[in-house]
């Protein structure tokens, strides 16, 4: 996929028809105009453009190198003002993020704890923490494994292990144990006969979103999140 992030027919063809649902989702919550945001596991920078068109404050990091180098110059080519570094340049950043986006992120992460731990030290209190990801159900094992990436084959086979998709409640709790506080999902879909081609719905058996908060106050948290935030190798 490295050099195929920005071809909207190509495997990343997906990513780029969820913008527009991505975009619609947060706008439910704030405006994006001015919103300082950190998009972890940018890719090629499809997403982080669209929410600096929204006139948001990006910044994308990604482990891939390549991935960076595209996004970069598809930046340089759109005249899109945008950070995007490896993670460790954001390690000692300065500035907290108002918020911290994981879309379709978490089911390719291995230390899941760790990592939304490191991360959270980089959000401001009161930001959010919105992702999208996979539950971990017999339908999301044929729609995103057999159908989508061994029939459909809109996405390279091996993309995905079904092991590493999380249910919803997992999710929350995990969350809850990290000191955040709220929670919201929402469920979308493929809609094969739609101009849209992906919507929202109520069933979370496949694909949702989720969303939380860093409290307000981070009296009698410190101890909730890792001093170094190197510790940990993965995103």
């Amino acid at each position: 996929m490295v050099n195929d992030w920005w071809d909207t027919k190509g495997p990343a063809r997906c990513l780029h028809q969820l913008c527009d649902l991505r975009i619609e989702f947060l706008k439910r919550f704030f405006s994006l105009g001015g919103k300082k945001i950190l998009d972890i596991g940018c890719g090629g920078g499809i997403f982080s453009e669209a929410l600096w068109k929204q006139g948001a404050f990006v910044s994308g990091t990604d482990t891939c190198e390549d991935s960076l180098k595209q996004a970069r110059s598809h930046a340089h080519y759109s005249n899109a003002h945008i950070t995007y570094e490896l993670p460790k340049y954001f390690y000692t950043y300065a500035q907290p993020f108002e918020v911290l986006l994981f879309m379709e992120v978490l089911e390719h992460i291995e230390c899941l704890y760790d990592t939304l731990r490191n991360w959270l030290t980089l959000l401001s209190p009161g930001g959010y923490l919105i992702g999208s990801t996979i539950n971990r159900t017999t339908a999301s094992y044929f729609k995103a494994i057999i159908a989508a990436e061994r029939v459909l084959r809109w996405i390279p086979s091996g993309t995905h292990d079904w092991h590493r998709f999380i249910q919803p409640k997992e999710l929350n709790v995990l969350c809850q144990e990290l000191g955040c506080i709220g929670w919201l999902q929402q469920g979308y879909k493929y809609s094969f006969f739609r101009s849209q081609k992906w919507n929202f719905c109520q069933e979370t058996d496949t694909n949702f979103f989720f969303l939380v908060r860093k409290p307000f106050s981070d009296l009698n948290k410190k101890d909730l999140f890792l001093t170094n935030i190197s510790d940990c190798k993965n995103l």
